[in-house]
């Protein structure tokens, strides 16, 4: 339901018009497509794309172009968590060599490389 209502507020919002010359053969299939899937034909082509244009996010087949956008921002976000946490980590290893405690250090730096494997391999996904 909130989809179409998306829909219906970016059709309210056009305010520009494109005109396209296709076979009509294609023109055919498209509409054909655009009514197997419940939507007008000028809806049908601007989802498509705008997919094409936003490339699509790995685990969502044909999701909503801001869905992508949400879980875009969101994988990100996740990303800095991990490169904060690492930081965090280094700073603890800095502040352990200036004490004196060496013992420390190998184990937290280890810490911190691992956390920001993370934060690549969360970055990684994004980009497949």
């Amino acid at each position: 339901m909130q989809a179409l209502s998306k829909t219906a507020a970016i059709r309210e919002s056009a305010n520009a018009i494109i005109h396209l010359r296709v076979p009509a053969s294609l023109k055919a299939r498209w509409v054909r497509q655009a009514q197997s899937e419940g939507k007008k034909l000028s809806d049908w082509i601007t989802q498509r794309m705008e997919q094409a244009v936003h490339p699509k996010v790995t685990g969502i087949a044909s999701a909503d172009v801001d869905v992508q956008r949400a879980v875009i921002a969101e994988r990100e976000a996740c990303a800095k968590v991990c490169d904060d946490k690492a930081m965090r980590c280094e700073t603890r290893a800095q502040e352990a060599i200036e004490a004196g405690e060496h013992d420390e250090v190998s184990a937290i730096r280890s810490t911190a490389w691992q956390i920001s494997v993370c934060a690549a391999a969360i970055r990684a996904r994004g980009a497949a």
